[in-house]
């Protein structure tokens, strides 16, 4: 038997990192490797290590602060420091998954039931550093998941397909597949307040061709379809570049060397095929539902 006192050393390190500083606005605690451009002497934005291939980021960070670069180059201070702020927001929304959540994507609290703003949980953030490797390899999505509570992997993977669909790509379809098509709508329902209230530009999310399965955002050309594994005709014949599937347990999935698995016996390493040709990303929401996450 463990000694108590272990068990009480490990406890309090397991919450210490759960109660770890994370600010995803000024980038601290994040997972990802980041670099300090300073406000001004004293504050600082830790920002994605990418982010500095960028010429305009390069520019200022030629400099001590920003503070410095608009008084070098700007002779109304106050309206060159917020142009300045301005342009470095527009790139980072591009790079930035975390800040992009929690400025942009609200969600609805578990609890209260309250619009919050979508702040990356510990699991989450630990899906995102795997997640954000791949893309900046410029490499396919193929992470799989085991997990046995719920920890918010369907909203993570729903925000991370909005944040490619409006700040990334045009014409970049996805589609989200439950056991049941309310559950996928569920899903997609999740970034309604995002498209309502998006500050840069208006977003529209509307029926694509009079259906009220598929629907577009017109401004990006990106459709957010939904179907379900009861019935899956609706997704056919389109080549969606992101899939989220929920599935049961007990679903039958075919596996690239040629045998069918239940969803419930996949394991880290399984290469499964979807009617789509693509796996990405297998979490389980439950010990009874697995569910798969295309990207």
């Amino acid at each position: 038997m463990q000694d108590i006192n272990f068990i009480k050393k490990t406890n309090k390190m397991r919450m210490d990192i759960l109660k770890a500083p994370y600010d995803p606005f000024w980038g601290i605690g994040s997972p990802i490797d980041r670099k300090a451009l300073f406000l001004n002497n004293k504050k600082a934005f830790y920002l994605p290590y990418e982010m500095f291939d960028e010429h305009f980021i390069k520019e200022v960070s030629e400099y001590k602060n920003i503070q410095e670069y608009v008084n070098a180059n700007f002779e109304n201070k106050d309206k060159g420091f917020n142009l300045t702020l301005n342009k470095i927001e527009a790139i980072r929304r591009k790079y930035d998954f975390e800040y992009w959540c929690f400025m942009y994507h609200l969600i609805r609290d578990a609890e209260t039931a309250e619009l919050v703003n979508f702040k990356l949980r510990l699991p989450q953030r630990k899906v995102w550093k795997a997640v954000h490797k791949l893309i900046i390899a410029n490499k396919p999505i193929r992470i799989i998941i085991g997990k046995a509570r719920q920890w918010g992997g369907s909203t993570f993977a729903n925000a991370l397909h909005r944040w490619i669909q409006v700040e990334i790509k045009t014409n970049w379809d996805s589609a989200i597949c439950g056991d049941v098509e309310d559950q996928a709508k569920t899903i997609r329902g999740m970034s309604d307040e995002l498209y309502a209230n998006y500050p840069h530009g208006k977003l529209s999310l509307l029926p694509f061709k009079g259906s009220s399965k598929n629907k577009i955002i017109k401004e990006r050309g990106c459709l957010v379809a939904v179907g379900s594994m009861e019935k899956p005709d609706n997704l056919r014949g389109n080549s969606f570049k992101m899939l989220h599937l929920c599935i049961h347990a007990d679903t039958q999935i075919p596996t690239k060397d040629g045998f069918v698995k239940y969803a419930k016996e996949l394991i880290i390493g399984d290469q499964v095929i979807t009617h789509t040709g693509i796996i990405t990303i297998i979490k389980n929401i439950d010990k009874g539902k697995p569910s798969i996450i295309n990207g």
